[in-house]
């Protein structure tokens, strides 16, 4: 009734501001961009809905960043399967037969994270520039869609580093963005000669751990990667699971970058330290954004102050030229792949066509690092470790089965065992 009448009430102002934070708590405390899985849910279409047409009609523009990346990417999903919303109900209120979904992603900001929702005529802060040099730091640049908010975190253990070397950067503050796709779209950089990074965390039983980071618009082929490092014997180089990835650079998955080699123990043998791999085209640039431990937040830096602060704590980055997305062959930096027969080439090109095609009807792979049409293994695993339904052994071929895939293995058990009495025979595994 509140709402229908156009009033608005103190009692409800305060309860919508109350299930904001019960929001940003829910978020925060999660590893999920999502209120209850890895993936978008009917529960986050409803509850998103509910929560931005409220923020809305009672002119609460600004949001805390984690429910502003939550509302923004649930809108975008549901701009894409339901363009023009017709729920019953929603006439009154002027909302069927519209686009509301880009209206509502367009009227809803990021805000500070220090408070639930702002009145929306407060001021956003500028970015910080912090240096530590001994010379007169430069003027701030102009601020760019790469440099939207202030971010500050003392107790930060990159940033920390980066001071006690005396390595010169900035940081900024931007919405939380969980892969490098997400990174590139909605927080842009300036111009060519700025890029983002796209970072994999991979292992190999033989020859160790491997952190790959490249140029967004580069691919990774792991089969190759293995004779571009020069790797001896049969190499399986495969996606780290998040509590290896813990274990080694104190970091959680999507707030993984270059400086968090600093964390990293280089007293290790070679099967259990990890390696940096830099592509070509990130240190051809002028300036190179990584996050900070964290995905809401990055470093500017040059790749000259980089190679610096790596070399004063230790790091021997291994630099590779690394092809396009495209999947074209580097031009250097290890062996050359092995040409592929013409009719292996064409079939291949068939598949691509096909997953590109199957792609665009449900792109909601938002945890996802790899693409199904790019790389179809890496794309699957990716997936089966990101649901939580399997974790790799250190013995080759032995999986542990989560609950979820073993939920999946009973289901399976119990109907097939019906199906095996119903024939008066024994059963038998293998």
């Amino acid at each position: 009734p509140i709402l229908t009448q156009g009033k608005t009430e103190p009692v409800f102002e305060g309860a919508v501001l109350d299930f904001v934070e019960r929001l940003e708590k829910q978020l925060t405390t999660t590893d999920s961009p999502y209120l209850t899985g890895k993936s978008l849910q009917l529960c986050d279409a409803c509850v998103a809905q509910v929560t931005v047409a409220t923020l809305v009609m009672l002119g609460m523009k600004q949001v805390p960043p984690r429910v502003f990346a939550w509302l923004r990417g649930t809108l975008q999903q549901l701009d894409k399967v339901l363009p023009y919303a017709s729920i019953p109900g929603w006439r009154m209120f002027g909302l069927h037969k519209r686009n509301i979904w880009k209206d509502w992603c367009e009227a809803v900001q990021q805000g500070p994270a220090s408070s639930a929702v702002v009145p929306a005529g407060d001021a956003t802060l500028a970015p910080v520039k912090t240096t530590t040099t001994t010379e007169a730091p430069a003027p701030a640049p102009a601020a760019t869609a790469a440099s939207s908010s202030t971010f500050e975190d003392k107790d930060n253990a990159i940033l920390k580093k980066l001071q006690e070397h005396s390595i010169e950067y900035e940081v900024y503050g931007h919405t939380l963005c969980i892969t490098a796709e997400e990174l590139v779209s909605n927080v842009p950089v300036p111009d060519a000669t700025h890029s983002h990074t796209k970072n994999l965390f991979l292992r190999d039983k033989k020859h160790g751990h491997f952190l790959v980071t490249v140029h967004p618009d580069s691919h990774v082929n792991t089969k190759e990667l293995g004779n571009q490092l020069g790797l001896k014997g049969k190499t399986n180089l495969r996606m780290a699971d998040a509590a290896i990835l813990d274990a080694k650079l104190h970091v959680k998955p999507g707030s993984v970058g270059p400086l968090c080699m600093a964390l990293a123990d280089l007293s290790l043998d070679d099967k259990e330290r990890v390696t940096l791999v830099l592509d070509q085209a990130l240190l051809d640039c002028a300036v190179i954004h990584t996050h900070p431990l964290r995905n809401d937040a990055s470093v500017k830096i040059t790749p000259d102050q980089l190679q610096a602060f790596l070399n004063k704590i230790g790091v021997e980055p291994v630099v590779l030229e690394f092809g396009k997305a495209s999947g074209k062959a580097p031009a250097g930096g290890g062996a050359k792949p092995k040409p592929a027969a013409a009719p292996k080439k064409q079939q291949e090109g068939a598949i691509v066509e096909s997953n590109k095609k199957s792609n665009k009807k449900g792109e909601t792979l938002l945890a996802l690092q790899w693409k199904k049409s790019e790389n179809f293994p890496m794309w699957y695993s990716d997936v089966i470790v990101l649901s939580e339904m399997i974790s790799y052994y250190d013995i080759s071929g032995c999986y542990i089965l989560r609950p979820w895939s073993y939920k999946m293995w009973e289901l399976v058990q119990n109907w097939f065992n019906i199906q095996i009495e119903k024939l008066g025979v024994e059963n038998a595994y293998f």
